[in-house]
């Protein structure tokens, strides 16, 4: 990639969230592995990662609206005017469906795009699929 590229790249931000506090520390490899997926979509899809935050032990049935690392990411995307925040898998937004769907229609409604490393283009479509098949998940034990 030539240095005219790298500077034509988009801004994002990149959100990592680990649920439990046994995944937190520096030999944990959480992290490390979030921001890895993380950095390569952002390089394959023309992004510059301009910063990073983070919700340690956050559990993913958790309101965005009570994650200090993703309340910190939506107020430094509205100063610096990025409008993608990465994330490595859509359960690392969140895990429950409400709490994605809510979380991600308010970041839409923002004008800010929810990309997942692992499914780029899928995120929204992720949701409704679920929605359709949850209810029935009540039988796959059996």
């Amino acid at each position: 990639m030539s240095d005219r590229e790298k500077r034509q790249r988009r801004p994002a931000t990149g959100y990592t969230r680990t649920s439990s506090a046994s995944n937190v520390g520096e030999d944990k490899d959480s992290l490390v592995r979030q921001r890895k997926a993380i950095q390569a979509r952002a390089n394959r899809a023309g992004y510059k990662m301009v910063a990073w935050l983070d919700d340690p032990a956050v559990a993913g049935s958790d309101m965005i609206d009570v994650r200090p690392g993703f309340m910190a990411a939506l107020e430094k995307v509205a100063s610096n005017g990025v409008r993608t925040i990465i994330v490595e898998t859509a359960s690392r937004f969140a895990r429950d469906l409400i709490v994605q769907e809510t979380g991600w229609k308010r970041l839409q409604a923002n004008g800010i795009t929810l990309i997942a490393a692992d499914s780029p283009d899928h995120l929204g479509q992720i949701t409704i699929v679920q929605g359709l098949f949850t209810p029935f998940s009540i039988f796959r034990d059996y």
